[in-house]
């Protein structure tokens, strides 16, 4: 039996919860075995950095506008911090959140240096030939353009170090190398992922969507379309039944699998910041999605994505909307 597995099956949202296990153990190997401690400090700072007399290990650090998953201060024998941003799962990743917690923490710690890591299932090393159909794999390279010194860690890296910490810390290497960095998710990416909605729903349906959301003032668009919602605070209402029913033109399409049904991964606690926003009205339409068809379910980690069972994909089924943020929605982005 692994704890970790467990976890998973009762909640959807566990990436906080590895980011906070890490963050533990970070403190548990700097009191005694420093094996862990130094092994991570080495893979998510600039080369050059040895690791500190003592550091100060924090979670949900304030960053400008966001938090930064685990951050480690150290003053002794040069002030520095480095921030990690922890993604389990490739959907979660977000563009300019690199950029933004870097800038945050750099005007927050202005008498120390900074840096910013990205910890995800798989690097650029380690996803190998797939490197180029990692979502995060892209974004670590736009950040590192302008951030040199910046490193990209895979969970594979962390769970390689030879720490002899609990048995806890064991299932937690196994939880990674079968789960969240499984070769299996390498051999996903390795097919042909550049696909439309026509590829999952057929030409007539991926019109009518489109044909939908042009009434909205959406022009389609080649890789997908971000929309912004605050160009439509005048009138959330009637947006949110408008680009429903242009999303249901997909979820009743001849190739869903209505019979399957799927439970959401997505928590209350999750939903709030969504739910407390002023674009609460759309986001409270696309959670009822869910409720109203049992074959469409909710998950995510940070932000969330609308998903409906395939009768190619049931078990993961297809995105059909994802958020970027409260105020951003994305639709039509080609996998």
């Amino acid at each position: 039996m692994n704890i970790f597995e467990t976890i998973e099956t009762v909640t959807g949202g566990t990436e906080q919860f590895h980011s906070q296990f890490l963050a533990d153990a970070l403190r548990e190997s700097l009191c005694e075995d420093r094996s862990l401690f130094d092994g991570v400090w080495r893979l998510a700072t600039p080369d050059g950095w040895a690791p500190p007399d003592c550091a100060e290990i924090s979670t949900e650090e304030a960053a400008g506008e966001g938090r930064v998953d685990i951050c480690i201060r150290s003053d002794h024998p040069v002030k520095r911090i480095v921030g990690i941003e922890v993604k389990t799962k490739e959907e979660s990743a977000e563009s300019g959140q690199l950029e933004k917690y870097f800038l945050g923490l750099r005007a927050a710690y202005q008498d120390h240096c900074v840096s910013v890591s990205y910890l995800t299932p798989f690097n650029e090393c380690r996803a190998g030939v797939n490197e180029d159909k990692l979502r995060t794999v892209r974004i670590f390279k736009e950040f590192s353009k302008s951030s040199l010194a910046a490193k990209h860690v895979s969970w594979l890296d962390v769970a390689d170090i030879d720490w002899d910490g609990t048995d806890l810390w064991k299932q937690h290497q196994a939880y990674v190398r079968n789960r969240i960095s499984s070769c299996s998710l390498l051999k996903e990416s390795s097919v042909d992922r550049d696909r439309g909605l026509c590829e999952f729903f057929g030409a007539n349906a991926e019109q009518g969507f489109f044909d939908e959301l042009a009434k909205l003032g959406i022009l389609r668009q080649v890789d997908g379309v971000e929309i912004c919602l605050s160009e439509y605070r005048g009138n959330l209402s009637d947006f949110a039944v408008k680009f429903v029913n242009a999303l249901e033109i997909l979820i009743k399409n001849d190739r869903t699998s209505p019979l399957v049904k799927k439970k959401d991964k997505f928590t209350e606690g999750q939903r709030e910041p969504f739910l407390d926003s002023e674009y609460r009205e759309v986001h409270d339409a696309l959670f009822n999605l869910s409720q109203e068809f049992s074959h469409v379910w909710v998950e995510g980690e940070g932000n969330y994505g609308v998903r409906t069972a395939h009768e190619k994909h049931r078990s993961g089924g297809v995105s059909i909307v994802t958020s970027r943020g409260s105020d951003r929605l994305l639709v039509g982005r080609r996998r």
